[in-house]
């Protein structure tokens, strides 16, 4: 028998053990081609190894047909492609909306997720909810895109509140009461929205008498009668300036340009605390604890300091920028996903700075400070703004753009061919999409500058409003005899 055989029995165990080494180098081979194949290695009988990536594709308001390279990719939206390493360009259409078209690069072995695109309609429906006598003196929308308000004219007191959910129906009129006011010679002077509270519900408003004496004045806009004026109630003095706390109706800083103060006010309390930091020239507060500003204390000549303070007593220092002759800083900050990122610059500047998580890589109240990790450069910037997910920094100077991308580490340069004043902002219409009014016509394009698309109408002096949905535009529009329309634009067919 084979078991009794020493010699059968080494055989055996011999080719057991070469069974055992093949399997081992079929399953190790297998397993390598698998981790190659995930890493996006293949091969291809013409051009031999190729390497390839993954991209999820999406669009919206509907499904879209998706062209690749010149080609129908066999599929639409919401789509999965694997696609080799190298530049593309993609296209996608759907009917009666306009293309969208994106020339893109993907490594191997990358995923990418483009999940952005928005098809607008070729032809975009308008009609007219409402004419009014004259021109509105501002109207400014919720954070929730819920509510906008807007000011009938420029001397009244009357306040009109649209529900942008239910368009077609006449907007609430509200008054400013008289005891929220303050006056002169009988006349109010000017009045225009700061910021809203996040209950969506509450508007600080700034009066500016013919003197130039300022009341601030927080609009309730379920009940009117209900609005205060903060610069009495607090008994303000004639230099400070109101912002919100932490975006709540009762929280405010009051900051003194003139003395470089910034306080804690209370409605609650009604107390304005003494100043908890000093030598501020400008500044950017975010939540209930953390004031990014600049100051001129300890800084040489031609520099500003910059720096963060938290819970109003741990400071951290950021590396300087250069000193703007007129105190103009463009300071911002905000977090994407796990990541805070920091802006700062000036008009006098050629350079915008981004700081990434700076309090992480410097100790509370020492002189260490974080370096920046991006330059902008960007001549005569006048506006820097995130995006409503906060992944993009726009930086702009009228038709110029840089664009900062968080997520992925890249800046964007761009020249818009339209017509944009230097003094106007491009505004963020959601997380990958900016909006600006050019010679009244309102386009709207990509983070990157591409896919400029012409709208509608619209008045210069006023914003293009969305509702939280994207289903419709609003503009105010000029109409004959000098009045104007309140305009609503189906961007979902």
């Amino acid at each position: 028998m084979e078991f009794l055989d020493p010699a059968a029995k080494k055989a055996r165990t011999i080719r057991l053990f070469i069974g055992y080494v093949l399997l081992a180098i079929v399953v190790a081979l297998a397993t390598t081609i698998l981790v190659y194949q995930a890493q996006g290695f293949g091969y291809d009988r013409d051009k031999g190894v190729t390497r390839s990536g993954l991209l999820f594709l999406d669009a919206n308001p509907v499904s879209a047909n998706i062209t690749l390279d010149g080609k129908f990719a066999g599929d639409k939206t919401n789509a999965r492609l694997t696609l080799p390493e190298g530049t593309h360009t993609i296209k996608l259409s759907a009917d009666k909306y306009r293309d969208w078209t994106k020339q893109f690069a993907i490594d191997g072995g990358d995923v990418k997720y483009m999940l952005y695109p928005r098809l607008f309609p070729k032809d975009i429906p308008l009609g007219i909810t409402r004419v009014l006598p004259v021109s509105p003196a501002w109207s400014s929308q919720s954070p929730d895109k819920h509510w906008l308000v807007y000011q009938q004219a420029s001397d009244s007191l009357l306040l009109s509140i649209t529900d942008i959910l239910k368009p077609a129906e006449n907007p609430i009129t509200s008054t400013l009461p008289v005891t929220a006011l303050s006056s002169e010679n009988g006349l109010n002077g000017t009045i225009k929205p700061i910021e809203w509270a996040d209950d969506n519900k509450h508007l600080l408003l700034l009066q500016t008498l013919p003197s130039g004496a300022r009341n601030y004045i927080l609009f309730d806009r379920e009940n009117a009668d209900q609005s205060i004026n903060i610069t009495k109630a607090l008994s303000l003095t004639v230099d400070q300036e109101l912002s919100l706390r932490d975006k709540k109706s009762d929280k405010f800083y009051a900051f003194s340009a003139t003395k470089g103060e910034i306080r804690n006010a209370s409605l609650k309390t009604g107390d304005v605390s003494e100043p908890f930091v000093t030598g501020v020239v400008a500044f950017k507060s975010h939540g209930d604890n953390i004031i990014f500003y600049a100051t001129y204390d300890g800084a040489k000549v031609n520099q500003t300091n910059l720096i963060t303070l938290t819970d109003q007593k741990n400071k951290y220092n950021l590396r300087p920028i250069d000193r703007d002759p007129n105190n103009k800083y463009l300071l911002n900050l905000a977090k994407f996903d796990s990541t805070w990122i920091y802006t700062a610059g000036s008009p006098s500047s050629e350079l915008m700075r981004i700081y990434r998580d700076p309090l992480s890589r410097v100790k509370a109240n020492s002189t260490t400070q974080a370096s920046p990790q991006v330059s902008m450069r960007i001549k005569d910037p006048q506006f820097a703004s995130f995006s409503d997910n906060s992944r993009f920094v726009a930086v702009q100077s009228g038709k110029q753009f840089v664009v900062y991308d968080a997520e992925d580490g890249r800046l964007y340069r761009y020249e818009m061919q339209l017509s944009i004043d230097v003094s106007q902002q491009a505004k963020w219409m959601d997380g990958h999409r900016l909006t600006v009014n050019s010679d009244g016509r309102v386009f709207a394009f990509d983070f990157d500058g591409t896919n400029a698309q012409n709208l509608v109408t619209g008045m210069l002096e006023f914003n293009a409003y969305f509702d939280k949905d994207y289903k419709f535009l609003y503009t105010f529009v000029l109409e004959p005899e000098g009045k104007v329309g309140f305009q609503n634009a189906k961007l979902i067919l």
